[in-house]
């Protein structure tokens, strides 16, 4: 209790000497008490300030994190809902490509189908569609899309089916073709190219390559273009080298062709 009370009376000197300060001239004790009173002050408000000057600079960056982390949380919505967008906008484009094509197969049953599953290198070509048996889908059906032809179905179940891509055409899988009412076959697929041999006459670059009409695949159907032919020593036959009209990297929608 005594403590109190001398602390006590050591502050009320203290406030009378500042008081008093401003009407007279300090003597040299009443400026050491005030200097230091105010040295004292100094030093238990530096690290207040200090403490309080961190705390602010913490709490900001909090906020700031925060508002990072809820900026970050829309930007990947953002990219999702774009992502989405690309995708609806791909799917208009394919649907409407598949409508105007089933205009000019009046004579075929076309069933629409989603590619769900696909078998990525050169030993596969084959891709799993979501229709079957069960949709009256047979083996041997041609597959095709807006751009032109794909494959032909080799395995039915009742709610999917198997396709072998024509780009695992080779010796024991060979399509009759033609351009320019000249008949070929496409021998092989190598490098992105389909390899065509038969052809004796001339062909430019970027004329059509279509289906012939054998081995159950209806004629015209587009399958590639030609992107350029080398003549053997002997000038007889051509090799040429024709781009496919389908990207097989990114097959998303397909029609089976029913007669």
């Amino acid at each position: 209790m005594k403590k109190i009370i001398i602390i006590l009376f050591i502050l009320i000197l203290f406030l009378l000497i500042f008081f008093i300060s401003d009407k007279r001239k300090l003597t040299l004790i009443e400026r050491l008490v005030k200097d230091s009173t105010l040295f004292i002050e100094r030093v238990i408000n530096e690290p207040i300030n200090y403490i309080n000057n961190n705390l602010k600079k913490t709490s900001e960056k909090q906020n700031l994190y925060k508002k990072y982390q809820e900026l970050k949380k829309e930007n990947e919505h953002l990219k999702l809902e774009n992502n989405k967008y690309a995708a609806t906008k791909r799917e208009l484009v394919s649907l409407k490509d598949n409508l105007n094509l089933k205009n000019s197969l009046i004579d075929y049953n076309i069933i629409d189908a989603y590619v769900i599953n696909r078998n990525i290198g050169y030993f596969y070509n084959k891709l799993i569609i979501d229709k079957g048996k069960k949709n009256n889908i047979k083996k041997d059906m041609i597959v095709i899309n807006s751009k032109g032809l794909i494959g032909k179905i080799i395995k039915v179940s009742n709610y999917t089916s198997v396709v072998k891509l024509i780009t695992g055409v080779g010796n024991n899988y060979q399509i009759g073709v033609y351009i320019n009412n000249e008949y070929g076959l496409i021998k092989k697929y190598e490098k992105g190219y389909f390899i065509i041999e038969g052809i004796t006459s001339e062909v430019n670059k970027g004329d059509s390559v279509l289906t012939l009409g054998l081995n159950s695949i209806p004629s015209d159907i587009p399958i590639a273009y030609v992107e350029k032919s080398i003549t053997d020593k002997f000038n007889l036959s051509k090799k040429i080298y024709a781009k496919p009209y389908v990207n097989f990297d990114n097959l998303d929608y397909v029609m089976v062709l029913a007669l």
